[in-house]
């Protein structure tokens, strides 16, 4: 298997830190573009989720995961107490 690294620009992001069931991937998913509409918030691309461990092997409550969005960069929105903004390079493989 071939393998290549890619060194993305870096991106603002708002993001959901998640420990829930995966079931729940849809809420997080809907407070997330909830926040763009209600903070009229100029989102830069799509949805994304990370998982940190495997939904179909993790227990149930434990399924570890991101839910996010990349902002406009020049924005400076306000974070909440389930959002925080963050500004990250991100480095894939």
């Amino acid at each position: 298997m071939d393998y290549e690294v890619k060194i993305i620009p870096e991106q603002k992001l708002g993001v959901i830190n998640c420990k829930t069931p995966i079931e729940d991937l849809g809420v997080f998913l809907s407070m997330l573009m909830d926040w763009v509409e209600v903070e009229e918030i100029e989102t830069a691309g799509d949805l994304f989720a990370i998982f940190y461990n495997n939904p179909r092997t993790a227990k149930e409550n434990e399924v570890v995961y991101d839910v996010g969005i990349p902002i406009n960069p020049e924005l400076d929105p306000d974070e909440t107490e389930e959002i925080t903004y963050l500004k990250r390079g991100i480095l894939t493989c």
